[in-house]
């Protein structure tokens, strides 16, 4: 069947806009029938590429899926003048929306994503200065105030309200539902499954190939473990600015307690769009809804917060340039624990990250690698770990440090979505108990025999302890050492003889973190009964109170310290 007339009433009208806008309105269809679109405006086409200052579509209310799109209706616009077009469009019954934006539209051929739109002979600015002298106008705005779109047909219209209202109707139906976003926003939202259910999710983000800027995830609320995340690669361009990416799937849920999270930059968002908007702008965010509208009496929201005060076992966030923190926990029975951190990290190496040590040992038993980091919004060298790890009982020791750049609240580039989590958060996670957690301070708990530690420039320090019987001792010390030769180091005495029983030499150090040349001992040796002295020297350069290269992983452990290891 071909195009049928409808009787002729305007069901939406939008008319002299300005620049940079995004309007809306409806209409119902009580049967099917031909509509048709007006439309003033201005738009060239080159090859496969294409620029248009002003773009309408119409949008089945119910299924979210675009019905027309003026941009692409017009195949043949090359006229260097504002032109008028009619448009006939076929219609079943049914509601829909019709969105009118004045953000310049581009699309361009997919392997030329970088395509510099040039009309005349020059660059989309100097297209709109030309366009003010072919329209004989004072000046750009009046250029768009020739623009208009009506559509015409038999049915109702709707107000931008009345679309606003149904709108929260299935957000209100949802369960979850995250709309609306603007810039620097992350939300949280939990939510429970009291049965197994396959859920539908439709989030809208922004994304390209290297990387997703406005996007959402899912994790487990008790486990922590992530079960859904929105990547480039499982959405599909979602209308206007190629960057509009939308997901538009379902999975199976098993019963559960879940997280919903979203988290947007500091650009192109519902509050405003720096390009043009996709085709469901008010959907910017993420929905969730049961796939079978019969099952979602099975589920319900709760409130979630990340940062429960009553789940907390270290919160250091918030760090600034050249940041250097640390906090000690003792855990009293074996636990999963939620670690979360924000740190900067660039072509496979991190610059502010944390790290976690057994305290007894001081050996790494968590580090926050790249290649275990994903991006956290804004600038891409703004990475992110959320991981679920298995702790032994005992006690630990968690850092984290920064460079001297890009750090909170002063980014050398666009900020990440979440930016006052910068630095290390650990929670408890499932059957977490506050009970079975307590603080640990090194200096009070340490049981040092002893702890020479923070070590300056030319200082040289020693220290006796004596044992009453043969006991295995951990040493932990770090110092500068280079091409074989160490230069801030330590070494034991028997304080009777005058004897060298253990000395710090560059080839039984490793590796301290930071410059090549921190070094670092951590292992263990026997001692008899006796008495014994612990000495540190330094030379006159790079220790505690002023490196002259990057620092260790510890810096305040510049020094030496010995602890017994079995007190038995």
């Amino acid at each position: 069947a071909g195009w049928t007339p409808a009787q002729s009433a305007v069901l939406a009208e939008f008319e002299k806009p300005f620049p940079d806008e995004v309007s809306y309105s409806g209409f119902k269809l009580s049967s099917s029938q031909g509509i048709t679109v007006t439309s003033a405006g201005f738009g060239y086409r080159s090859g496969g590429s294409k620029l248009v200052l002003s773009n309408a579509w119409i949008v089945d209310a119910a299924s979210r899926e675009v019905v027309w799109e003026m941009a692409e209706a017009r195949d043949e616009w090359r006229e260097k003048r504002i032109t008028e077009e009619t448009y006939q469009v076929e219609l079943p019954e049914g509601t829909y929306e019709v969105y009118y934006s004045t953000l310049p539209h581009r699309r361009e051929h997919k392997w030329n994503m970088d395509f510099n739109f040039s009309f005349w002979g020059l660059g989309t600015d100097r297209v709109l200065e030309r366009l003010v002298e072919e329209e004989d106008v004072d000046d750009v705005d009046d250029v768009y105030r020739r623009f208009f779109l009506r559509v015409e047909g038999d049915g109702a219209t709707m107000s931008a309200q009345e679309v606003r209202d149904n709108h929260d109707r299935m957000a209100a139906d949802a369960i979850v539902a995250m709309r609306m976003l603007g810039d620097h926003e992350y939300v949280e939202q939990g939510f429970e499954l009291e049965r197994n259910m396959k859920i539908h999710i439709y989030a809208l983000g922004e994304g390209r190939e290297d990387g997703v800027y406005d996007y959402g995830w899912i994790i487990n609320a008790d486990t922590g473990e992530r079960v859904w995340r929105f990547t480039y690669d499982d959405s599909y361009y979602g209308g206007g600015a190629e960057k509009n990416r939308v997901v538009d799937s379902s999975f199976e849920a098993p019963a559960g307690r879940y997280v919903a999270v979203y988290g947007t930059d500091d650009s192109h968002s519902y509050d405003r769009w720096n390009s043009a908007p996709p085709y469901d702008p008010t959907f910017w965010g993420m929905t969730i809804r049961a796939e079978d509208p019969d099952q979602s009496r099975y589920a319900r929201r709760f409130d979630y917060k990340s940062k429960d005060l009553e789940n907390v076992v270290v919160e250091m966030d918030k760090v600034g340039d050249d940041g250097y923190v640390r906090k000690g926990f003792t855990l009293k029975k074996p636990m999963k624990l939620r670690v979360y951190a924000l740190g900067e990290g660039k072509d496979g190496q991190m610059y502010d990250y944390g790290w976690i040590v057994d305290a007894d040992t001081r050996q790494r038993v968590w580090q926050m690698e790249y290649r275990d980091t994903e991006h956290a919004g804004g600038g891409e060298k703004n990475r992110m770990i959320d991981d679920v790890i298995e702790f032994d009982k005992g006690s630990y020791v968690a850092y984290y440090a920064t460079d001297g750049s890009h750090s909170y609240p002063h980014w050398n580039t666009a900020p990440p979505m979440n930016r006052e989590r910068w630095g290390l958060t650990i929670t408890g996670v499932e059957g977490f108990n506050r009970s079975n957690v307590a603080d640990y301070d090194e200096e009070v708990s340490g049981d040092y025999l002893v702890h020479l530690s923070e070590m300056g420039d030319d200082e040289s320090r020693r220290e006796t302890f004596t044992l009453d019987k043969e006991t295995t001792v951990l040493i932990y010390a770090l110092g500068e050492g280079v091409d074989g030769r160490m230069y801030d180091y330590g070494w034991i005495e028997d304080a009777k003889t005058g004897r060298v029983v253990w000395e710090m030499t560059y080839r039984k150090t490793r590796h301290g973190g930071g410059a090549s040349k921190n070094r670092m001992f951590n292992d263990t040796i026997v001692l008899g009964p006796g008495t014994y002295t612990v000495f540190y020297e330094t030379d006159g350069s790079h220790s505690f109170h002023d490196w002259n290269a990057d620092r260790p992983f510890e810096p305040e452990n510049w020094g030496i310290s010995v602890r017994p290891v079995d007190k038995s």
